[in-house]
């Protein structure tokens, strides 16, 4: 084992505080600036310099692991697609977000190296959708807008979300926070800690109902899977503390979510069978008459919106993911993001426990949710991939007699 001096050890920690703080901040991007400039970049810079200040001093680094060769392979067919893209701007753009993703990936590998840590930065998480949820409360409470007419338009609509958030986005982010919730709440013996995810739990499915986004509705069914799992780790006070939790929950959604936010969640059936899934299925449409004409390497990445615009006269984003990535990067694009998402799900399925179904469930839930948005090059997507690739690291040196073996081949 490596020695560290105390100054190294010392950084560690300090990049490990802002990032951190980093993630705590990516459930409420768009919503925490500091002099204009969103706070998760001012965290990630730090971190990263104090990140490689510490890796200088001690002349180590982590070896990547197989789910990292993925993720790079991606970035770097978006930099390749510079050579064909017919939108250069949004192409250097959608790079520029994406090496910033990369780097966020890396930073999780180098510093989340305990299990310890890792489950610090699901809390993390967790803490930050937590304050979103109150801020959508607080425009219900207050009647607040962001001022804009889309905003407005959606207030009256009986749609919240916080500053800066779309409500199908903000709904995601919360469903993804719920598994991460209870499987906290299986682990955490610390009071407070407990009372935090417990809020959380309660705050993430008012807010989902809240935000009248019928995509979260179904990524809050999917999500609810894992309390049945995680029911039998419960101690019996938490077991009678759920049956608490849940009823309060049911409560507060029947008195305080408007009457029109129900009336559109009621119609998720309808719009899944007969809809146009508010005109999505048009801008799919028109998104695979232009994939046929480039299905190879697609047009380059972040120009759907400049291809589609020639068709139906309006420059909308793909609202799919999947069908985003396949349009824009073609058939190898797809097939990276296709080669990442099953080494994760199969990485997942050879971990012990509630850990394996906190993974399916999380990607599950996440492959609902992309699948009316596009989400491909959001922070919250990129940090699901770095904490799968992260629990694997440590797995091999904490957990090696359930799956050791099968973590090495992965690293």
């Amino acid at each position: 084992m490596v020695q560290r001096s105390p100054i190294a050890a010392l950084l560690d920690k300090f990049a490990f505080g802002l990032l951190w703080g980093f993630v705590l901040d990516i459930p409420m991007e768009g919503n925490t600036m500091v002099a204009g400039f969103v706070i998760t970049r001012w965290l990630g810079m730090l971190a990263l310099g104090v990140a490689l200040f510490r890796c200088a001093m001690t002349r180590t680094m982590r070896k990547p692991c197989l789910l990292h060769a993925w993720m790079a392979a991606f970035v770097v067919w978006v930099a390749l697609s510079l050579a064909w893209t017919i939108d250069t701007e949004m192409t250097i753009s959608r790079l520029g977000s994406y090496v910033q993703l990369l780097i966020m990936v890396w930073l999780i590998w180098e510093l989340a190296t305990t299990e310890k840590r890792w489950a610090s930065l699901l809390f993390a998480f967790c803490i930050g959708a937590g304050l979103s949820s109150i801020n959508a409360i607080k425009m219900l409470h207050t009647g607040m807008t962001d001022g804009s007419e889309e905003a407005q338009k959606l207030a009256e609509y009986g749609r919240f979300a916080p500053t800066g958030f779309d409500q199908n986005e903000f709904a995601l982010v919360l469903a993804l926070s719920v598994p991460m919730a209870i499987y906290l709440l299986t682990r955490e013996k610390s009071f407070w800690k407990s009372a935090v995810c417990w809020v959380e739990l309660g705050l993430a499915g008012f807010g989902i109902l809240l935000s009248g986004s019928r995509a979260g509705l179904l990524c809050l069914v999917v999500t609810s899977v894992m309390v049945p799992l995680a029911m039998p780790r419960f101690s019996p006070g938490k077991r009678r503390l759920l049956w608490v939790v849940l009823p309060c929950v049911a409560v507060c959604a029947a008195s305080y979510v408007p009457a029109g936010t129900w009336e559109r969640l009621m119609t998720t059936g309808s719009e899944l069978s007969a809809g146009t899934l508010d005109h999505r299925t048009v801008i799919w449409a028109a998104g695979v008459s232009v994939f046929r004409q480039h299905p190879l390497i697609g047009i380059g990445s972040g120009a759907f919106a400049t291809a589609v615009g020639g068709i139906i006269d309006i420059f909308y984003v793909a609202h799919n993911s999947f069908l985003s990535i396949l349009v824009e990067l073609g058939v190898i694009g797809e097939m990276i993001l296709l080669g990442l998402m099953a080494s994760m799900f199969y990485l997942a399925s050879r971990m012990r426990g509630l850990d394996r179904w906190l993974w399916v469930i999380l990607l599950l839930t996440w492959s609902v949710g992309v699948s009316s948005l596009t989400w491909e090059y959001r922070k919250a997507t990129w940090f699901l991939f770095a904490m799968v690739a992260a629990e694997a690291g440590f797995a091999t040196t904490v957990r090696p007699k359930t799956v050791q073996g099968q973590v090495r081949r992965f690293l």
